[in-house]
């Protein structure tokens, strides 16, 4: 080895343990020995499918699949009214969503998994009434909902990711600012996209942010005072809800703002990471979607829930440091777990307790409510290590693991309540003659003896 080979590997050791020390973000991937992938605009390799969008094609196709309603004004004129309710107000259909949980660059696993859904079911994205995301899992939605495939998506992840989390060791040191810029990422979002907004897309999509400049929803939603809150970002029409759409708010704006990770990339107009509130937008997506239509129940909703990939992670507070032996009154030893922590010691925890935790969480709602009926299920594959949310080479091995993870259970989900358009007779059972009180009283009646 030569001598100047040898003051670079010690060189590359100082500075990464550096790096360990000083960096102020979160994640523990400190990307050192990870080459910059340059300007994406340069990226010799070929960029996936840009999609064109044809407003005039998608008109056309609303008034194929919309109910038309002739209507008479004062003046006896004959007029087209297009009637958005179509087949969602049939007690008998199922009410189908797709839900999608953040994971930064693991959202490769995600669209793997599709992939292989889709391949196994060739008209599972087609019978998809809403699709909800957060974070990358929102990006994922707005692509999938603009007419993108599992497999174009999967393109796009592996294209845009590297340049995305493109390593700045300038960043990654200073703690006064994120770890990655954000230009790449707008600049790709708006190549995909285009000028195209939610109102254009081909599904109704909801998108989960957090809002943390205080001022009032401008969509009449109940948030009708200052100070931070959740927001959800879709083109769903307000039907018997109170909340506009965001018909106008272009989807690269929308990528920005549910996709700005703490630590991760600056804050995008007001609003950061959705994955703050619902990294798993399960809950949020069927109280959105019962609030937009009046004939969606617990039910007659059925939910497929795809993690991003989870690894068993605990803290041990019972080590020699924290532990504590006392003595009680009878002179018996009792061993007390203390952790007398400070900021220093939470801060490699906090934001992957702010994502797992809600993740489980809502798990556990999820079958609560809809779980003894049959219509919920959870995909959450138990990764082989732990994968940081901006770690760019394990996409590959990712991408592989895909196709191990075992989807039997899965796919019997998919084709009992992804593959039928209407409920089947077992389902719907006695359901025409319940009001909505009864038909929630019911269901929770039926999941509080699971509990």
């Amino acid at each position: 080895m030569k001598p100047t080979d040898l003051n670079k590997s010690a060189f590359d050791m100082i500075y990464k343990q550096f790096l360990r020390i000083t960096q102020p973000h979160l994640s523990k991937m400190i990307g050192a020995n990870r080459p910059s992938p340059g300007p994406w605009r340069e990226d010799p390799r070929p960029r996936p499918l840009k999609r064109h969008f044809d407003p005039m094609e998608k008109l056309h196709q609303q008034r194929k699949s919309w109910k038309e309603e002739k209507i008479f004004d004062d003046k006896h004129k004959t007029i087209t009214k297009i009637n958005q309710k179509s087949d969602i107000d049939d007690l008998r259909h199922t009410y189908k969503i797709l839900c999608l949980d953040g994971g930064g660059v693991r959202g490769i696993l995600t669209t793997n998994l599709l992939s292989r859904i889709v391949e196994h079911n060739p008209k599972f994205m087609d019978d998809i009434d809403l699709i909800c995301g957060t974070s990358a899992g929102g990006i994922l939605a707005l692509l999938l909902a603009g007419g993108y495939t599992p497999k174009e998506c999967n393109e796009i992840y592996s294209f845009a990711a590297p340049h995305i989390f493109a390593h700045n060791p300038w960043r990654a040191i200073n703690p006064f600012r994120a770890k990655y810029s954000d230009l790449a990422k707008q600049e790709l979002f708006q190549y995909y996209f285009g000028e195209r907004k939610m109102i254009d897309l081909e599904k109704q999509c909801a998108v989960i942010s957090f809002r943390l400049d205080g001022r009032k929803s401008q969509t009449h939603s109940f948030f009708n005072r200052e100070g931070w809150r959740p927001a959800i970002f879709s083109n769903m029409p307000k039907s018997a809800g109170q909340v506009e759409p965001d018909n106008d708010l272009h989807v690269w704006d929308a990528c920005m703002r549910t996709s700005a990770a703490p630590t991760f990339f600056p804050v995008f107009k007001g609003y950061t990471d959705g994955g703050i509130v619902a990294n798993n937008p399960s809950i949020l997506a069927v109280a959105k979607a019962m609030a937009h239509h009046p004939t969606v129940t617990p039910r007659n909703v059925a939910v497929l829930s795809l993690g991003a990939g989870t690894y068993p992670r605990h803290t041990n507070v019972f080590s020699s440091a924290t532990a504590r032996d006392q003595v009680d009154i009878l002179g018996q030893t009792k061993t007390i777990g203390r952790a007398d922590w400070g900021i220093k010691q939470w801060i490699p925890f906090l934001l992957d307790l702010l994502l797992d935790g809600d993740s489980v969480t809502t798990e556990m709602v999820m079958y609560y409510l809809l779980g003894s009926n049959g219509m919920y299920h959870r995909l959450e594959p138990m990764l082989p290590c732990q994968v940081a949310l901006d770690d760019t080479t394990s996409m590959e091995m990712l991408a592989k693991y895909a196709y191990e993870v075992d989807l039997t259970e899965t796919l019997k989900f998919v084709d009992k309540k992804f593959g039928n358009e209407d409920m089947h007779a077992d389902d719907t059972a006695g359901y025409n003659s319940l009001d909505n009180s009864s038909q929630y009283a019911d269901a929770w009646e039926r999941t509080v003896d699971h509990i």
